[in-house]
């Protein structure tokens, strides 16, 4: 039996007394909703953005991540020899994945219906602008290509 079998709810009691508590507990969540996150610009400056306008730099981000993979793909399947042999490429393509899958699983999770655990939409606030940056340097070994 678990060690916590038996207890009651931090909010048991009168019903008043109930009241109260989960009044308590829920201002906080009302009040992290309205606040704003501090995170950075794909430059590396702070920024702070409300967490509707993060979310739409997270999906600027995911798209713009995709459109560079795309060029990638496109660069390297019309046969260019030295993306093949760029190891400067290989090593910025490496370093985009790794910095952009935190990002990639937050929007797979969300297709199927998942959501993600809050250390992992913590992390968001570190992966969205090391993808974007990680992809601007992608896609500027790419436009080099050409």
């Amino acid at each position: 039996m678990p060690a916590c079998a038996g207890r009651t709810m931090r909010c048991a009691g009168p019903p008043l007394r109930r009241e109260r508590c989960a009044a308590a507990l829920a201002i906080p969540l009302v009040l992290s909703a309205c606040a704003g996150v501090n995170t950075r610009s794909a430059d590396g400056e702070p920024v702070r953005m409300s967490h509707d306008e993060f979310a739409e730099y997270a999906e600027q981000t995911f798209r713009y991540h995709n459109r560079v993979v795309n060029d990638l793909i496109t660069a390297t399947s019309f046969g260019e020899e030295s993306a093949s042999g760029d190891a400067a490429l290989l090593r910025a393509e490496e370093r985009m994945a790794a910095s952009c899958q935190p990002l990639n699983k937050m929007v797979t999770a969300t297709i199927e219906g998942r959501d993600l655990s809050y250390f992992a939409k913590i992390r968001l606030l570190d992966a969205v602008p090391e993808c974007a940056a990680a992809s601007r340097a992608v896609e500027a070994r790419v436009r080099d290509m050409f």
